[in-house]
């Protein structure tokens, strides 16, 4: 496979609270312990919506592009690499800079895409998980038998519906939308309230 000498990135703009803007940037060839991924998608959460509003605080240096973690396919490999990966690969990928065509990535933070996950299934991996497992984590060790939350027809909030009924908590899910409800329903939602 052929690599562009550029790709598209999304970038945060100026002033705070402007659009974000896709700019054009070089490629640059994977170096000792990292990996070149060709993204196929990327998520937004809510610190996504915060960096491409401008407010940079989160980030490790400016310009820096958006996201934070996301999925795609290893096209180029470094040396030395932590971890080993092939090029070929289906990963899931952590950190700055997933909301771009290509993502150069330290090989330890890249994981396999396992199963027949899809690169849409696959690009959460991270975030939503852990803040399900943390929100869980605090149901029960406060004893609560039910908890409120207000993704309901988010990623999230379809991950907060199953894991809450294996742990036998009920979840009162907030939704925006009537047309969501029978939806959430399905996903075995105890409680839906638009």
């Amino acid at each position: 496979m052929s690599l562009p000498k550029t790709f598209k990135a999304l970038f945060p703009s100026l002033p705070i609270g402007s659009l974000p803007k896709v700019q054009q940037v070089p490629l640059t060839l994977p170096g000792k312990d990292q990996i070149l991924v060709k993204m196929e998608y990327a998520t937004i959460n809510p610190v996504d919506e915060y960096i491409m509003l401008g407010y940079n605080k989160y980030l490790p240096q400016d310009p820096h592009p958006v996201g934070t973690e996301g999925s795609g396919t290893v096209v180029a490999i470094g040396t030395d690499l932590k971890v080993s990966h092939k090029v070929g690969d289906r990963v899931h990928v952590t950190g700055f800079g997933s909301m771009a065509d290509y993502y150069l990535a330290k090989s330890e933070d890249c994981s396999p895409i396992k199963n027949n996950l899809t690169f849409e299934e696959a690009s959460s991996h991270y975030i939503n998980p852990a803040t399900v497992y943390y929100m869980g984590v605090r149901a029960e060790r406060g004893g609560h038998k039910a908890a409120v939350h207000t993704a309901g027809s988010s990623s999230l909030g379809k991950m907060l519906i199953r894991y809450f009924k294996l742990k036998g908590i009920k979840l009162i899910n907030v939704v925006r939308r009537d047309e969501v409800i029978e939806e959430l329903k399905k996903e075995g939602a105890d409680y839906v309230l638009n």
